[in-house]
């Protein structure tokens, strides 16, 4: 119930709202704005009080949920094994032992606890791992061993609770598993992790197509497969390890594996924004690099691919290329080949002064080429063109193959000039270039473009570069680890590295993005090709012993989601509710962003488009606004269709005419408009809703006669667009 108000009150109404899209507040704490007309006259002495309604989402608590962490199945787990024959009727079961009903030659299985293998070896390796031992059936027989561990999962609010939002650093699910040497490991029939499987179709007597070394077997190794977890059910489970051995003489064979299960209810989300996008151009053929010289012109320099490199301003894109080094001297045979950084420092406005990265035309066999850092200038009577035959070579590093060349350049916070290389392919690194500390391949290089060279080099080695007069180290390397860094960015409030780099071109590969503080990154290890995300990659090598860094978020290659493209924080002032969320893409997928939920994890929201397909770079220009180009040629800038005003009236006034004018907060791209009321159960439209072209609408209420009214009320509209 409403009470009439009496003349000199105050009033504030809560709005419910109308459209289901704004429950994605969640439950809100209201948050009353009282506004008051006490002692302005109006006509005919009328005092008229607007209702402004508005909701601010609880959004985080800021308490950070616990983890209600339980093993499903434990290091000494009840289990069953079988090493399948012929006489034991294991080789004509197909996949059907790893469902929940038992297999028909169940009476054949060892019946005992986790940890199943053998042990010839004098040095008792796995002696006390196994509590089943299958040397008499697998020694020198078959190299396959099939494991079948039940476990329970007791109701449904369980269930839930492990099929519900994984948490970037809290799995819902978590396989860890002992193995010599290779394994496949399904969850009631569905496959969700394997390491050294072998080629084609698993059979009753396959191998592992390498070794797993000892050392390294005794450690668990995590496997998160919250992905998986829709295949758990109430009532009776069965994780099924299918065994894998490399040699029917080898000395030893183990396996030992947990499951892990987090039920804890999810974390609220972060209050997401909405994303669009403006096109700005498509005129910019094989666009892969973005950036801005930070000169006060406003001005967008786009690098393709081809060579040259153009001039957005004003709205439009220059006639006349900045400049074309397509001249005999770049090579763009493959995607990964051609110009591929750009980069302006901080004092170009005074030394006009540039730099590039591309790969060069020298080819000397195959696809080998050699990737080239150069400085060029610009035209000192123009400053929209620059002197392609000014080029000063830098720095030249051999790629062996037409892939994996990376190549970004970026100034940092230190005015160091900061290149991230790819690992020069083919698949997996087989030449171990990201490991190997004397190549400069795989590697986030820190060197001085500006300074005095030091002696023999074009450049400076910053001295206190964290491998300096290391002789078993490249003195340019700053990080190392990386596989295909394509697109990285510091922070411009935090000095924070982001760095995304692309997985192996396998369906179980991740894409992974980084996040190191600017003071700690120096040294750090990536981990690639030892580790592909945070899992170890089962590629083989080793890890080098200096600080790993683990990823802040990863998710795994498919044919929609094929590789991730860095992007940058949005610290720009004219979007509020997009601050300090990491917008990025993925090459097939497009815009995405990830923020942190009320634990503090991280989550992803994207936002599929048209449009947004082929992204190669991101940049933040002079006002903070965030551009991005494409592989299709466009230029795009991004907005966020919300304001912090989101359908709450900012501002009322009376125009000349006597009309009220009020505007409120709504999303780009949709129907808004205003209602009215007298009495606050009757609401009725001020006018036809309006498509928004920014976050703030103004309406006139053009009907003189609600000037007489003794109170009047409004309530913004907003309907959903995009």
């Amino acid at each position: 119930m409403v009470e009439r108000l009496r003349a000199g009150e105050k009033v504030c109404l809560i709005r419910i709202p109308l459209e289901s899209d704004f429950l994605r507040f969640g439950i809100a704490i209201i948050k009353l704005l009282i506004h008051s007309f006490s002692g302005m006259i109006w006509p005919m002495n009328a005092t008229i009080r607007l209702g402004v309604f508005c909701i601010v989402a609880l959004g985080m608590t800021g308490l950070k949920s616990q983890a209600q962490l339980v093993t499903l199945v434990g290091p000494t787990a009840s289990c069953r094994a079988l090493v399948p024959s012929t006489s034991n009727g294991g080789s004509s079961l197909g996949l059907s032992w790893t469902l929940v009903p038992n297999p028909p030659n169940i009476n054949n299985w060892f019946n005992g606890l986790m940890g199943v293998g053998y042990e010839r070896s004098s040095a008792n390796t796995y002696d006390h791992l196994f509590n089943i031992n299958v040397e008499f059936q697998m020694y020198a027989i078959n190299q396959t061993c099939y494991i079948r561990i039940p476990f329970s999962i007791p109701n449904q609010a369980t269930l839930d609770g492990y099929q519900s939002i994984p948490n970037a650093g809290n799995p819902r699910l978590l396989l860890k598993v002992k193995y010599d040497d290779g394994y496949i490991a399904y969850l009631n029939g569905t496959k969700i992790a394997e390491r050294n499987p072998p080629a084609g179709t698993p059979t009753w007597n396959s191998a592992a197509p390498i070794i797993h070394d000892d050392s390294q077997a005794l450690v668990y190794e995590n496997v998160d497969v919250s992905g998986f977890a829709s295949a758990l059910v109430v009532g009776p489970n069965i994780l099924a390890i299918h065994g894998l051995n490399k040699g029917l003489g080898s000395s030893d064979a183990v396996w030992v594996t947990e499951l892990i299960g987090d039920s804890s209810p999810p974390p609220d989300p972060p209050a997401w924004p909405e994303l669009i996008w403006e096109e700005l151009s498509d005129e910019l053929e094989d666009a892969n690099d973005i950036a801005w010289p930070n000169d006060g012109s406003g001005r967008l320099f786009i690098a393709n691919l081809l060579g040259t490199i153009q001039i957005y301003a004003n709205d439009d894109v220059l006639n006349t290329p900045f400049m074309d080094i397509d001249d005999g001297r770049l090579l763009a045979f493959s995607s990964g080949q051609g110009l591929l950084g750009l980069a302006f420092p901080p004092a170009y406005s005074n030394s006009g002064v540039f730099y590039v990265t591309y790969t060069s035309d020298e080819v000397t066999h195959n696809f080998e080429t050699d990737l080239v850092l150069s400085r060029f200038h610009v035209d000192p009577g123009d400053p929209n063109i620059a002197d392609p035959n000014s080029e000063e070579e830098l720095l030249r590093i051999t790629y062996p193959e037409a892939e994996h060349n990376s190549a970004q350049i970026r100034f940092g916070p230190d005015g160091m000039l900061y290149m991230a290389t790819g690992d020069g392919g083919d698949s997996g690194d087989p030449n171990g270039n990201a490991q190997n500390r004397l190549s400069l391949l795989g590697k986030m290089l820190r060197i001085d473009v500006e300074g005095t060279p030091s002696p023999g080099l074009a450049y400076r080695i910053p001295p206190d570069n964290p491998f300096v007069s290391n002789v078993s180290t490249a003195n340019e390397i700053w990080a190392l680890g990386l596989r295909h860094p394509r697109s990285w960015s510091f922070d411009s409030e935090t000095d924070d590295l982001w760095l995304a780099d692309a997985t192996e071109d396998t369906e179980s590969g991740q894409n992974e993005i980084n996040r190191v503080s600017f003071t700690s990154a120096r040294g750090n290890n990536f981990g690639w090709r030892y580790y592909d995300g945070a899992a170890v990659s089962g590629l083989g090598g080793t890890f080098v012993g200096t600080p790993r860094v683990t990823p802040i978020y990863e998710y795994t290659r498919t044919s929609l989601a094929c590789s991730v493209i860095g992007g940058l924080v949005y610290r720009g002032e004219e979007f509020p509710l997009l601050q300090g969320f990491y917008i990025f893409a993925d090459y097939c997928r497009g815009i995405s962003v990830i923020g942190e939920d009320s634990n503090g994890d991280y989550m992803r929201n994207d936002y599929p488009a048209a449009g947004a397909s082929q992204v190669t770079k991101f940049v933040t220009g002079e006002d903070g606004t965030v551009y991005f180009v494409t592989n299709l040629g466009k230029l795009y800038k991004i907005m966020d269709s919300l304001s912090e005003d989101f359908r709450t009236i900012t501002d009322w006034t009376t125009n000349g005419s006597g009309q009220h004018e009020i505007t409120f907060g709504t999303r780009i791209n949709s129907p808004s408009g205003l209602q009215y009321s007298f009495d606050l159960d009757t609401w009725q439209l001020v006018a036809a809703l309006q498509q928004a072209n920014d976050v703030l609408m103004t309406v006139v209420n053009p009907n003189p006669a609600h000037l007489n009214a003794p109170r009047i009320y409004y309530r913004a509209i907003i309907e959903s667009g995009q």
